[in-house]
């Protein structure tokens, strides 16, 4: 009696790739994690779109350019199939440093600067007299010299997300101007 042997050969799909990020300094990195033994072939997606070059398990991009609106996907594929991770929104909590409030004169103005360190996506409010000024969110406030009072305190207020800090009160006084 002659016998044959058979191969088989078992091939197990690639698993549903979980993504994850870390925040570090200015940068954010992601990491597509299969799961899956052997050689798996990784395509990273930005907004739907394949961003060329970058097929590592990790994909590094930098703070500054990160949108909330941004969605980041990875694709893992082995011969026999291929799967897709969800969609992550990246996002990265910075603590926002204490504003610094400086003023300059002109003959009819004063202008107040909240230099708030963290550029990016800070919404600055102002107070006088540690009242709320209405409407007045950018980083500049500009005052008439008319209304200018000695005795009036202003600060401005600056956050991001869950982080707010407070300048120091600040009396400007325009001298010699």
């Amino acid at each position: 009696m002659k016998s044959t042997v058979t191969r088989l050969c078992l091939l197990v799909p690639v698993s549903k790739p979980r993504l994850t990020h870390t925040c570090d300094g200015t940068s954010v990195t992601l990491r597509c994690d299969v799961g899956n033994p052997g050689v798996v072939n990784i395509v990273w997606q930005h907004n739907g779109n394949t961003l060329p070059g970058q097929t590592g398990a990790t994909l590094i991009i930098t703070k500054a350019t990160l949108k909330p609106e941004d969605s980041y996907t990875c694709t893992a594929s082995i011969k026999t199939s291929e799967e897709k991770s969800d969609d992550v929104h990246p996002e990265c909590t910075v603590a926002v440093s204490k504003p610094r409030l400086t003023h300059t004169c002109t003959d009819s103005f004063v202008t107040l600067r909240c230099d708030v360190g963290n550029p990016v996506n800070v919404h600055v409010t102002w107070s006088r007299n540690r009242n709320t000024l209405p409407g007045q969110t950018g980083a500049t406030l500009t005052i008439t010299k008319a209304t200018l009072k000695s005795e009036d305190s202003y600060a401005c207020t600056a956050s991001i997300k869950d982080s707010e800090e407070k300048s120091d009160d600040v009396h400007p006084e325009c001298t010699g101007v």
